[in-house]
């Protein structure tokens, strides 16, 4: 099974919509201050070491749920984001399918 066939827009709008909500309960800060850049630093990267010890262990299990967390993170700073009209989740994708489409010509091109 391809990426396409596991992982469908009607799956993605819910998860997001839970990720607005947690930002609003959890009162996580929003500005692009000093203050709020360390806060999401400081998870981005906590979840990004843990995806990398999950991929070191070999555990499939756990690699699924490290890069949960990680893409947990990516999602609710890219909501942040589409608050301050910064960018969108969507902005996100398209640029890195333009990217991966423009640096491997030779597979699709």
């Amino acid at each position: 099974m391809d990426i396409s066939e596991s992982f469908r827009p009607r799956l993605f709008a819910p998860f997001s919509t839970k990720a607005k909500r947690f930002l609003n309960r959890m009162f996580i800060p929003r500005k692009a201050d000093s203050a709020s850049t360390f806060f999401l630093r400081a998870h981005l990267m906590g979840e990004a070491y843990e995806a990398l010890s999950a991929m070191d262990s070999g555990d499939p299990i756990k690699m699924a749920e490290e890069f949960g967390d990680l893409l947990l993170q990516i999602v609710l700073n890219a909501q942040i984001a589409s608050e301050e009209e910064d960018y969108t989740m969507a902005d996100i994708v398209k640029g890195i399918y333009e990217k991966i489409i423009r640096r491997h010509p030779h597979v699709f091109g």
